[in-house]
């Protein structure tokens, strides 16, 4: 179940390609929609006019249109202009440096104009609109890369305001950092922000967005507050608790969410980003030596650079939080220390090879390592089971109870009553064992095998019976029966399509495995 749904308002950028006709009166151009309380037009020679310094343009006015932000929009993304405030004596500037789709706080005059043009190829029109401000929402616009004469600035400097969390509205193919502007050197505020991204707001003036990617053009960036409800389980529990004794919810083969058609190699519904905000913390992820996430001969369409970066922006944004990777190839023979030798020399990759508390390991990603050719991260290769249970493996400074029954075999439909019966078995143990120091890892998806997928084995298909995830649901109804204790350690339990369709478990899965980590249940179900 997601935290928060929200129904975003969509703001129309409409572009003007030409004025259809114009007036000259006076030797000036005639303003279009002078009286429209929304968007009015303005026409701009393409540099100062003769005798003027700075001016390009006619007065314009503001006066009598609605009150919001001014979206300021032209023909073209190379052209920049300012604004300035016609006034006697000295005139003042309102703005500088704007360009198509620059968005200003309102002002009111009539006394307005063009100044300064840059790069237009003879006069062009400048259309101001008003976009109609929703309580709390930020506004801003930013270039496709940084402004002339800077090194990373790509926009004018904004304000967030009250809220405690921001959802970042802006195109899925952009992605951006947030500085704030301060005397001397700049300081990093966000990084990797994209849409989607929850910022917590602990600075919330001088921003603006810099060094952005994969924009074609200017872009327009929504600040929307966030009621954030609250995922961040692992910030509330004890600095001195082991990772082995809590309850810990995973996903088996996570990187398949996002870009994976329907079909046998498809295990999850929501990207890793999502998997995090749903409180998701142990992930199952396999890489080739391109570093593609693949699942068998499926390439996922993302890489581990793209998990490693909405690892990193969640761990930046909740720093309370611990990430468990259970790092895996694709082949066995892959070589892969080379190519991810900078990741796991990185400050955010804990690397060691015991198991920690979570008070050592806050903010960070816990390697458990599958792959062959490394001595970093905790080592569960050394004890991992093939296609079965491992129920006292020792990698010599760790024990493990490993349950990763999936089926490596030709029947037309796999035994789901015995994975129900290991899976129970292993969860069972972790409640009768609460001290027995065991990392328990238990996996409650079934390979997908001929016409019959992952999907069909979590949630139900022909002859399928028990479906593993509704088996699950029954699993904690006799766990609250026998084990009345809370907290109480249940191990880490790996999901196919933990959220069923999208939103729609009826069982509460994901939060039921929190809930056991507090002796009152964290999230209300």
């Amino acid at each position: 179940m997601k935290a928060i749904k929200l129904f975003l308002p969509v703001v129309s950028l409409l572009f003007m390609a030409a004025l259809s006709s114009c007036n000259r009166e006076e030797g000036s151009r005639l303003l279009l929609g002078s009286d429209d309380a929304v968007k009015r037009s303005v026409v701009s020679e393409d540099g100062p006019r003769d005798g003027q310094k700075h001016r390009s343009s006619s007065n314009f006015s503001t006066k009598g249109m609605n009150k919001g932000k001014i979206l300021w929009t032209c023909e073209s993304d190379d052209i920049t202009f300012d604004v300035y405030i016609d006034k006697t004596g000295s005139d003042d500037v309102f703005a500088t440096s704007l360009f198509n789709t620059a968005i200003t706080d309102f002002i009111e005059s009539d006394k307005l104009y063009i100044a300064n043009p840059a790069n237009a190829k003879g006069d062009f029109t400048i259309t101001y609109e008003i976009i109609e401000e929703n309580a709390g929402y930020v506004y801003i616009t930013s270039a496709a890369s940084h402004l002339d004469g800077q090194d990373h600035r790509s926009s004018q400097n904004f304000n967030l305001g009250d809220s405690n969390h921001y959802l970042v509205q802006c195109p899925d193919s952009v992605s951006f950092t947030i500085e704030q502007d301060v005397t001397g050197s700049d300081k990093v505020v966000y990084e990797n922000v994209k849409n989607g991204s929850i910022i917590q707001n602990h600075l919330t003036s001088n921003l603006y967005i810099s060094d952005p990617t994969g924009a074609k053009s200017a872009f327009m960036v929504t600040f929307v507050p966030y009621l954030y409800t609250g995922r961040d389980w692992m910030t509330q529990l004890s600095d001195d608790l082991y990772l082995y004794e809590l309850s810990i919810p995973g996903t088996h083969d996570s990187g398949t969410g996002e870009y994976v058609s329907a079909g046998i190699s498809k295990c999850q519904n929501f990207s890793i980003r999502e998997q995090l905000l749903d409180g998701i913390r142990y992930f199952d992820i396999r890489v080739d030596e391109e570093l593609d996430i693949r699942h068998g001969s499926t390439d996922c369409k993302i890489d581990f650079s793209d998990v490693w970066n909405d690892f990193t922006s969640y761990l930046n944004e909740h720093p309370g939080e611990v990430i468990i990777m259970q790092l895996n190839s694709h082949d066995d023979d892959d070589s892969l220390a080379d190519p991810l030798n900078s990741y796991f020399t990185n400050s955010v990759m804990w690397t060691k090879n015991y198991i920690p508390k979570l008070g050592e390991v806050r903010g960070k990603v816990v390697l458990f390592k599958r792959i062959r050719d490394t001595s970093y991260g905790v080592n569960v290769r050394s004890v991992w089971p093939d296609d079965g249970v491992e129920t006292n493996g020792n990698n010599g400074i760790n024990t493990f109870y490993i349950e990763d029954r999936y089926f490596d075999t030709g029947e037309a439909i796999h035994d789901t009553a015995e994975k129900k019966k290991v899976v129970s078995e292993a969860i069972n143990d972790a409640c009768k064992n609460l001290d027995n120091g065991k990392m328990y890892i238990i996996f409650n998806s079934v390979a997908g095998r001929g016409t019959h997928t992952p999907w069909d084995y979590a949630w139900g298909g022909l002859g399928i019976d028990p479906e593993m995830n509704p088996s699950l649901n029954n699993i904690f109804n006799g766990v609250d029966t026998s084990y009345v204790q809370r907290p109480l350690r249940i191990g880490t339990i790996l999901l196919d399509f933990y959220n069923k369709h999208g939103n729609d478990d009826p069982h509460h899965l994901v939060e039921r495995i929190i809930n056991y980590n507090f002796s009152t249940p964290f999230i209300n179900i």
